[in-house]
């Protein structure tokens, strides 16, 4: 596997002798968040997060997302959360851009580094920390689970996606396309219990996506380095 890298935001503000030309779009059928307009004038925050700032790249009713919310969160040193979700009936999926996440699930510790992962059930106990000299940066994607009577919530992920191969029966790892489409499926939805579908994707400049799809629209995007990317 080659190796990986991730945009992380830059924050600030434009130099006043920065030419602005990026623009974001929203269509019906997609919409694109230019990188450049992650800046300081844009950010928000959440309750019971400590030294947190976050840019909302999307969320339900604000244009092109009807069931998830998806947030990209840059936590200074010692800052997190002990109770980061407030619904007890959402899920929740945390990808980590820049600096290392401390992750505790069920009472289980789990750094996580760029390229980590972790799918978090409903009703899950986690809390996030920066225990770093840094920034972390991780993006996080929250829906309202979709339960069915008889079927069990899914358990929960922690991993990281340099562990696995371009096997596409694994569950999640790399597929490979070709030396320009790549795509790294995080968490797809092929069990039963499986109401979301997470991905990333990676695309190099003056390419194209090969896989035709139909499915709405159901996360977000955001670009990141080195190619043109996405989470979605």
């Amino acid at each position: 596997m080659t190796s990986r890298t991730y945009h992380v935001p830059p924050g600030g503000h434009p130099a006043q002798t920065e030419l602005l030309t990026g623009r974001a779009v929203f269509t019906d059928a997609y919409a694109v968040i230019p990188k450049g307009v992650i800046r300081d004038i844009v950010t928000s925050y959440l309750p019971h997060w400590d030294k947190t700032r976050v840019w909302v790249l999307a969320r339900p009713l604000s244009g092109f997302a009807e069931t998830f919310s998806h947030y990209l969160i840059d936590v200074a040193p010692g800052g997190g959360s002990e109770s980061p979700e407030p619904d007890a009936g959402a899920e929740g999926a945390l990808f980590v851009v820049g600096g290392e996440l401390t992750l505790k699930l069920a009472g289980t510790e789990h750094v996580l580094r760029p390229g980590g992962f972790a799918y978090l059930p409903p009703g899950s106990s986690w809390s996030v920390q920066n225990r770093g000299s840094g920034s972390v940066h991780f993006h996080w994607i929250r829906k309202l689970y979709q339960r069915v009577p008889g079927i069990a919530v899914p358990d929960a992920i922690v991993t990281n996606e340099k562990r696995h191969c371009a096997d596409a029966d694994a569950g999640y790892g790399w597929q490979v396309g070709d030396d320009a489409f790549r795509r790294s499926v995080r968490y797809p939805a092929r069990h039963a219990h499986d109401d979301r579908d997470v991905r990333t994707w990676c695309v190099d400049p003056v390419r194209r996506d090969p896989c035709d799809g139909t499915r709405p629209l159901c996360a977000g995007r955001q670009g990141r380095l080195p190619a043109q990317s996405g989470l979605g």
